[in-house]
Order: C-alpha cells, then structure tokens, then sequence
C-alpha cells in the first residue's frame, strides 16, 4: 500500500517533468506577473503586535490608501529540481505606514512613538540558496527588502515633512513564507512574513527605547504562463501534487 502511493506521487513528478521539459528548452522556467491589477498587490502592512487588518477596523496599522499595486514581480522555478530560484517585486509607491494608536479611533495618533513611514520605491528579492517546493506548492525563501527612500514622520508630526529621510534602505534579510497556487492557464504566488524593519520605540521626548516594533507585509501575484504555456502549466500542477502525495501519511490495514 505504501508502495502504491509513493509510485503514484513520483510518476505525477515525472509526468509534469516530461510534459514541461517537453514545453522548453530547459526545465528553468520564469513567471511574469500580469498587469498590475487588484491580484497584484502589497496587499497588509502590520505592525508586529498591534490589531490584525482589513483596513476598514478603525485601529490601522495597515497601508492608510489601501493595498498598493505591485509595479512588477516575478518568479523563477526549477521544475526539474521543484525549487523556487529567484524571486523579485517591485512596489513603486509612494506607500504609507500609518502608525495609528490602536487604542482609539483617532487617525491622529501615533503608535511606539510614530506618526507614519512613507516608502518609495521599495522592493523585495530573494537571496541565498533556491527553496524547495513542498507540499500544496508551499516553501520558505530567505529575502530581503529595500527602498530608494524611506521617509519617517515622528509622534505628532502632521505635516508632509519628514523628521527623518533614509536613502537607498536595507532591511535585514529574513525568512519568508511563500505558497505557489494553479489556476487554469496562471499561477497566484503569496507571500507572508516579509520585515519590512523592525525600528526602535520612541518615548515622548523622542529618545530610542530597547523596545522594537517590527512591521511586516503581505504580497500576493498573479503569474503569466510563458507559451507555450498549457504543457509547461500542466508540468507545475502535477509537480505540486505529486510532492502533495509523497508527502500524505499513510495507513496501513492492519
């Protein structure tokens, strides 16, 4: 019985392989994001411990505009190997992080000693080793996130200068949670857990505390299929399944 499973699951592997091998001239294939759309957004931005989003709660901590538009995005995988190589997004902005006190519902307010931080131009990519496709098309990439200019507006600065301008900024890299889905002739890519920083609270008088709040984002894009697309989108559903069903417990009748 456990035979039959494990078979069952390699040979949808090795269909989906031949099938996309079949579609290219190698089993390395790059998915571009469709036009920028409602399927194509920063879709969160939350700070680390503060009321979960929509937006629409009335305690922020969430894009004050709403989910922005990723300008590009794609991903690269290695269908031979089941692993995702690279992976990059670009939002363009300007995006607004607005550190509303979830205590009340009043806009005006600040959270850990901040008003909001504007990005512009801001982008994620994955760095270090390809990261396995496992089962339901999940897997975890390490990236890091960066922006031409991040612009940081104090507790109680209102106005549309910022205290504190940043140039070409770097997050720390860290671990993402990301999920390849299969739609018909596309594919949906997610993301989860993606720091943008993690910044050191500010008291009233402005001095940094040993605290932090670290703001994190979600993304999520929808991917063209490069023609000639059926076989070689075939070759990617099979190969999600396929490492689905390898992976499944098995009983065994006793």
């Amino acid at each position: 019985m456990r035979s039959r499973f494990h078979l069952v699951g390699f040979g949808s592997v090795i269909v989906g392989l031949m099938l996309s091998a079949g579609a290219s001239a190698a089993p390395v294939i790059t998915y571009s994001q469709l036009v920028p759309s409602a399927q194509n957004a920063l879709t969160e931005v939350q700070a680390f411990g503060a009321p979960s989003c929509p937006i629409g709660s009335l305690t922020g901590n969430c894009l004050a505009n709403g989910p922005l538009d990723i300008d590009s995005a794609s991903v690269m995988v290695d269908l031979g190997s089941a692993q995702v190589l690279d992976l990059d997004i670009l939002v363009e902005g300007p995006g607004v992080i607005d550190f509303d006190d979830p205590t009340t519902l009043l806009t005006t307010e600040s959270f850990k000693g901040y008003q909001k931080i504007v990005f512009t131009d801001a982008t994620f990519g994955s760095i270090g080793t390809p990261a396995n496709i496992g089962m339901n098309g999940n897997f975890v990439i390490t990236g890091s996130v960066m922006a031409a200019k991040l612009e940081i507006f104090l507790a109680g600065n209102l106005g549309a200068v910022a205290d504190l301008v940043v140039l070409n900024y770097v997050a720390a890299p860290n671990q993402v949670s990301g999920r390849i889905l299969n739609f018909g002739d596309q594919i949906e890519v997610e993301l989860t857990g993606v720091e943008i920083g993690n910044f050191p609270d500010i008291d009233e008088s402005g001095n940094m505390l040993d605290t932090t709040t670290r703001v994190r984002a979600e993304f999520a894009f929808t991917a063209a299929i490069p023609e000639p697309g059926a076989a070689v989108l075939y070759g990617v559903g099979l190969l999600i399944a396929g490492a689905s069903v390898r992976r499944q417990p098995v009983r065994v009748a006793r």
